[in-house]
């Protein structure tokens, strides 16, 4: 082999090391949070709405929840449809003039509509009648509540500042009736009855988005908020959504999916140097790691990506005991306040479920509420005893 060769094979080899250097650090760094609202029910970033969908046959059970990728006029086309919800959110909600016809026309017949948007603009806020301004406090939270008593809260609900600011500035008071307001006594929730049928609004769909499920007891606000919807079929619309609507290229949706986009670049990469050794390199298989078995909620997956830097298992275990009571006060109207004597047995009637299962469940949510810190795997089995109770009753 000439001088020249051994230069170049040199060169070929410094090379290829920084390319795979340069890919192995970039793959192995941590994928940061990213903050941006998309409101999809894909998506399990914190401000999308992955949790709130996967919920939704628990707050509707027995009904079909259905998604809907398609534009107003499209899917209410159907005259024929009835006793249906449908539930929209976004930043900004201001469909056309037809979209804004079919949907009212679609209330009036005896259905519901529940939209969430921090601002309505186009036909829809003039037929309505309403606008909404910004909350411009300094505070670094605002707290909401409702205004039922039923429903009100001893405690308000503590949000961020930035997620829950927008509130009703004008809306037609012979029509509407509030429904949920701020600490500065501003309304943000209101319902407008419209034929047979009822138009929920509200100013805060951060609240119903994946770090506000599992932020503090904010959960509980919104259960209360969407019981306003009868038990019904519901669409949950993937139309109006934050760029939804923006064409782009294949490589423009390669690049917008984590998994496709290291794909893509380590194909990229495999090339460069399968060109440089002339096709004699094979790179080593990379193992597989198998991951915890999941249910229907995703639940391992969900907690890695909003608790990966947080890892507080007691929070929210706290969260899933709330959100069990809660069911067990909607579907069997019994009082969980406290857990007087009897309350098993009348549990255990009124569920089908055995007194044996139930007063096990019950022991573990003792053992956690009783304990400051709690490990993954109590956290585990305790979704894995709801997850059985709830399988069983529903």
């Amino acid at each position: 082999m000439t001088r020249l060769a051994n230069q170049n094979l040199k060169y070929i080899g410094v090379l290829a090391f920084t390319v795979v250097i340069a890919l192995t650090t970039w793959f192995a760094a941590p994928e940061p949070i990213d903050w941006s609202a998309s409101f999809s029910n894909k998506d399990k970033i914190p401000y999308g709405n992955y949790i709130l969908f996967s919920l939704l046959p628990d707050m509707f059970p027995d009904q079909t929840v259905a998604t809907e990728k398609r534009p107003l006029y499209s899917v209410l086309d159907d005259r024929s449809i009835q006793n249906t919800n449908y539930v929209i959110l976004n930043t900004r909600f201001a469909p056309d003039k037809l979209d804004t016809r079919e949907l009212l026309e679609f209330v009036a017949n005896g259905n519901c509509a529940f939209v969430a948007a921090q601002r309505f603009g186009g036909k829809f806020a003039d037929s309505l009648d309403i606008a909404t301004s910004i909350n411009i406090i300094t505070l670094d939270s605002m707290c909401v509540n409702f205004v039922n008593p039923e429903l009100r809260a001893p405690e308000d609900y503590i949000y961020r500042k930035g997620t829950v600011d927008f509130y009703f500035s004008k809306f037609d008071t012979a029509r509407t009736v509030a429904l949920g307001k701020n600490s500065e006594n501003e309304i943000n929730f209101i319902k407008m009855n419209f034929g047979e049928g009822a138009l929920f609004l509200s100013t805060l769909p951060f609240a119903f988005t994946n770090y506000n499920v599992l932020f503090r007891n904010n959960s509980d606000y919104i259960f209360k908020a969407l019981s306003y919807l009868p038990v019904q079929h519901t669409i949950w619309d993937e139309y109006y959504k934050v760029g939804n609507r923006i064409s782009g290229s294949p490589l423009r949706f390669v690049l917008s999916h984590t998994s496709l986009k290291w794909a893509y670049y380590l194909a990229f990469g495999g090339i460069i140097l399968f060109i440089l050794f002339e096709g004699k390199r094979k790179q080593r298989i990379i193992p597989v790691i198998k991951p915890l078995p999941n249910t229907t909620l995703e639940f391992t997956e969900t907690v890695g990506r909003l608790y990966y830097q947080k890892g507080d298992h007691k929070n929210l275990a706290e969260k899933k005991i709330t959100l069990f009571l809660d069911f067990i006060r909607n579907h069997f109207r019994l009082k969980t306040g406290r857990l007087a004597d009897g309350f098993l047995e009348k549990l255990s009637d009124t569920s089908g479920v055995s007194k044996e299962e139930i007063k096990e469940l019950f022991s573990k949510i003792e053992t956690v509420r009783s304990k400051n810190k709690i490990t993954e795997r109590e956290l585990i089995d305790l979704h894995t005893s709801m997850e059985t109770f709830y399988q069983q009753v529903t």
